[in-house]
């Protein structure tokens, strides 16, 4: 009895599942991950009424695109009418028509002509893997809202691509329930791309398990050990190299090795 026939039983077992596949999110879609934008302070007032106001409280820049940062506020509603009106936020999906009195409209004209809104049916979806042929306008986000019960406030956050050329960026709003009739304000677009230039890229390679920068010559030591927290030594180039894209690389080599075995039985 040989060695490998005491110990070998392992050389057959079925290998390890592959890992996750990373899908990265479409840039046309939101904020770039892993990217730090800046900050670009507004305090702009898109149109007002007797009881109401929409302001753009600022903008964040990113090397793609520009989040728009709202602030709406109505007073003097039934209750009933307050709380409905966070429901009809969600209006955009309905044809012109039927939009409820109570969805805030917002629309944007790039410096070269182009337009986007938030009714969401004037364009549909592109595939993941397409981009839309023009700007879109979504919401990603933002920081709610409340209510004291006769008076709404909402803090919606509204993602812009691709990031405007210089000129200047108009803005529009209409907000029948506040009695806001449509409104617009110009944005000095020439001040977003310049803080899109600045915008902070908080790592090279974002992975499912995390990224990592490592020298060429220490990527088989990695794979050999799986260890993540080894520095690249010298001035050797760099290559950004996943924790899963090594052990891709080991789990096949791994195979190999077995195939080779049992061939040699």
């Amino acid at each position: 009895m040989s060695f490998v026939d005491l110990f070998g039983d392992d050389l057959d077992a079925e290998p390890p599942p592959e890992p996750p596949e990373a899908h990265e999110r479409p840039i046309w879609l939101g904020p770039p991950e892993g990217e730090l934008g800046i900050a670009v302070p507004l305090a702009l007032v898109l149109a007002r009424s007797d009881r109401a106001v929409v302001a753009l409280s600022h903008a964040l820049a990113y090397s793609t695109g520009v989040s728009l940062q709202l602030v709406a506020h109505v007073e003097g509603l039934e209750r009933r009418r307050a709380h409905l009106l966070f429901h009809e936020q969600h209006g955009g999906q309905f044809d012109d028509d039927e939009l409820p009195d109570g969805f805030l409209r917002l629309g944007v004209e790039l410096p070269d002509g182009r337009r986007a809104s938030n009714l969401g049916r004037r364009r549909p979806f592109p595939p993941p893997d397409a981009a839309p042929p023009g700007p879109v306008l979504l919401q990603h986000g933002g920081g709610g809202g409340g209510t004291s019960g006769t008076s709404i406030s909402l803090h919606p956050a509204y993602w812009l691509w691709p990031l405007p050329g210089s000129g200047t960026l108009r803005v529009y709003c209409e907000w029948p329930v506040a009695g806001i009739a449509l409104s617009d304000a110009a944005v000095d677009a020439d001040a977003l791309v310049d803080a899109a230039s600045r915008s902070t890229s908080l790592w090279e390679h974002p992975t499912a398990d995390g990224p990592w920068t490592r020298s060429i010559s220490t990527m088989s030591a990695f794979a050999a050990s799986d260890s993540s927290d080894a520095p690249a030594t010298g001035d050797e180039p760099t290559l950004a190299v996943s924790a899963a894209e090594l052990r891709a690389v080991r789990e096949s080599l791994q195979n190999a090795l077995r195939a080779l075995r049992r061939l040699s039985r």
